[in-house]
Formats: structure tokens, C-alpha cells, sequence
């Protein structure tokens, strides 16, 4: 989830999903947006409640009886950000004028958005079962890629240089694609 407050304690924009295709059991490379009038207001309240300004992203559970857990707070973007609109309104929502009382900018109900090149490497084992086979087909051809754009192509193909530098760091330390690719960053103990 993504979420921006400006003016102090008003949400500006919005954005709930569920990563329904991901890397592994962690990263999610498929967004699809969800509309959750829950998610909203508990949001509302903590952005009302902390007064607060900027960007913040939460991880929620919901238990079996609807209770809405926050189980992760990062002020930084998450993959809600490519379920918004891409006609400016999102940058109004983060520095333009202060406007009380105006509507959050959301995403289009059901919206999706994807990794593609990580849905070919990660998301093709759905290809083997064939109850779901279809669905992978129908999200991958019906989404759109959030790196690939007509008008500067080159984070595409760049995308293939890391996943060559990275197939290199996962032989090297005899580990899978998919933990070289956070090798960087994680910490998996001590070895």
C-alpha cells in the first residue's frame, strides 16, 4: 500500500493492492488494486491521528474476522505507486497546492500492473499447472509493464545486463537467481 499525506494529516492519494504473482514467497511482481474502504480509514486515522506529511507504505494481515493488522511501516514507494494514474494528478498529489477537503487520488478499480520480465522467470511455473495456465496467460497479456516505456526503452533491455551480473553472483555463490538478486541487501545469517 502506498499513501501520501499533504497537507499534515490529510492523505492525498492512495493506493491498497495484493502482489497476486511474486518472486519466490517474497517480492511481488503482479499488482493488482483492490478497493478497501477499511484499509482507507485506518490509514485516514493514523495519517489524521500523527499529523503526518510524506510518503509512507504499509503491509497489512486481515485476520479471519476482518481485523486489519499493520505488520510493516516504510516511508518509502512501493509498487502502489505504478497502480496510479499516469496523467499528472499524481504529482499534484505529492507538491501541488494544498487542497482541504479533496477526494485521495486512487487507482482504477482492478488496475494491474507488472514486472515483465520477472513474471517470464518467475511466474511461468504457472504454465505447468494447468487450472492456472490460463490466468497466468490472461494477467500477462492483459497487464502492463511498469519498465518498459515506447519513449525510453533503455531500463527495459538494461534489466537483461542485471539479470546476466546477477545469474554470475548466483553460480559464483552456488545460491538460486532469486536470493543473488537481493544477496546485496539481505541479510540470510551468518556463513
Amino acid at each position: 500500500m502506498l499513501i501520501l499525506g499533504r497537507p499534515r494529516g490529510v492523505v492525498t492519494a492512495h493506493a491498497s493492492y495484493v502482489p497476486v504473482y511474486a518472486a519466490g514467497r517474497g517480492a511481488g511482481i503482479f499488482f493488482k488494486a483492490v478497493q478497501d474502504a477499511d484499509l482507507r480509514e485506518w490509514v485516514a486515522r493514523f495519517v489524521r491521528a500523527e499529523s503526518f506529511t510524506g510518503q509512507i507504505s504499509f503491509d497489512f494481515i486481515r485476520t479471519q474476522d476482518g481485523t486489519l493488522y499493520p505488520i510493516e511501516c516504510n516511508p518509502r514507494a512501493t509498487s502502489g505507486v505504478h497502480l496510479l494514474p499516469r496523467d499528472g494528478r499524481l504529482v499534484d498529489a505529492i507538491a501541488g497546492p494544498a487542497g482541504a477537503g479533496e477526494a485521495p487520488l486512487l487507482p482504477e478499480p482492478d488496475r494491474t500492473s507488472m514486472l515483465a520480465l520477472a513474471m517470464l522467470l518467475f511466474g511461468t511455473k504457472e504454465l505447468l499447472a494447468p487450472r492456472r495456465w490460463k490466468a497466468w496467460t490472461a494477467s500477462f497479456f492483459g497487464s502492463r509493464d511498469i519498465v518498459f516505456r515506447r519513449d525510453d526503452p533503455g531500463p527495459f533491455f538494461e534489466q537483461f545486463r542485471i539479470l546476466l551480473e546477477t545469474g554470475k553472483t548466483a553460480a559464483a555463490r552456488k545460491i538460486s537467481l532469486l536470493e543473488a538478486s537481493t544477496i546485496d541487501m539481505e541479510w540470510n545469517g551468518e556463513r
